[in-house]
C-alpha cells in the first residue's frame, strides 16, 4: 500500500468558489439554467430542463455524507477520508472542508484540520 502525503491526501483545490450542485435541502434543488426553485420533479417547471444528473448528484452526495460519518464512528479512518474528499468533490463548501476538519482530527492531524477549518470560515 502507498504511503499518502498529507498534500495528497487532504487536496481540496480551491474549488470552494465554484457550486457544481446547488442543493437546497435533501428533496429541493436549484435548476442549473434558470435558478428557479424545484421539490421532486426531474426536469425544471419554468425552463424544462432534465434535473436527473443533479438530482443524483445529491443523492450520491448525500450516501457518501452518512457513510463518512458511519465509519469515522467504526474508527475507519481512510474509509470516512475517501467519503468526505467525495462530498467536497460534488459539493465544496464550508460544510465539506469541515466533514475533513473532522476526519483530519480523527486521524490526529491537527495542522491539516486548523487549516481546513480556516479555510471554511473564509
Amino acid at each position: 500500500m502507498r504511503s499518502r502525503t498529507p498534500s495528497s491526501t487532504w487536496n481540496t483545490s480551491d474549488r470552494c468558489k465554484e457550486m457544481l450542485m446547488d442543493a437546497v435541502s435533501h428533496d429541493q434543488v436549484r435548476c442549473p439554467n434558470c435558478r428557479a426553485l424545484q421539490d421532486s420533479s426531474d426536469q425544471c417547471r419554468r425552463c424544462r430542463r432534465d434535473l436527473r444528473l443533479l438530482r443524483a448528484a445529491c443523492s450520491t452526495h448525500q450516501q457518501h455524507r452518512r457513510n463518512r460519518i458511519l465509519h469515522l464512528e467504526a474508527g475507519e479512518l481512510e474509509i470516512a477520508l475517501g467519503h468526505a474528499l467525495r462530498c467536497h468533490d460534488l459539493h465544496p463548501g464550508p460544510d465539506s472542508l469541515r466533514l475533513l476538519s473532522l476526519c483530519a482530527l480523527a486521524r490526529q492531524e491537527w495542522q491539516t484540520a486548523l487549516e481546513l477549518v480556516v479555510m471554511a470560515d473564509r
